[in-house]
């Protein structure tokens, strides 16, 4: 299977709030994949990082096979933005879209094979914080809303 993945965070208040696009290639339990290097200033600038990824990745586009894109946490319009060009890339090559939990796609590109703790502005001083396990990658507790205390002592 080969594919794309994006995620765009609620706020980019920090150096760590940064999106994450991926490409990859299933060739085993990890994913070969090309990240985003640095983040798109505004949507017009997302299909040209998309393409630039898929291009260092060795990806082209006719062997796009699917498209998972964060539905959530995040904001709203990061969310539309996501979800549009995804839905608009599925169609055009006939790939399989997938919505994904945005905490569990930051998860997926996180490197090594431990359990994985994920935390992400959620604004107003508060952090989404999810722990998942890796093979196979899943949820590994609930959606935590915290403050940085919380999150810290949860993880």
């Amino acid at each position: 299977m080969r594919g794309i993945s994006w995620y765009f965070p609620a706020r980019r208040s920090t150096a760590t709030d940064r999106p994450s696009l991926r490409a990859w290639r299933t060739k085993s339990s990890l994913p070969d994949a090309a990240a985003l290097t640095r983040p798109p200033a505004h949507a017009g600038q997302l299909m040209p990082a998309v393409a630039d990824v898929m291009r260092r990745a060795g990806l082209d586009w006719s062997e796009l096979e699917a498209i998972a894109v964060g539905v959530g946490p995040g904001s709203f319009t990061g969310l539309r933005v996501a979800i549009a060009a995804a839905h608009g890339l599925a169609i055009g090559w006939s790939a399989t879209l997938r919505g994904m939990n945005s905490l569990a796609l930051l998860a997926a590109g996180a490197p090594g094979d431990e359990r994985v703790a994920v935390a992400v502005s959620g604004g107003h001083g508060e952090l989404f914080v999810q722990q998942f396990t890796r093979f196979p990658l899943e949820g590994d507790g609930h959606l935590m809303n915290l403050g940085p205390a919380g999150a810290a002592a949860a993880v």
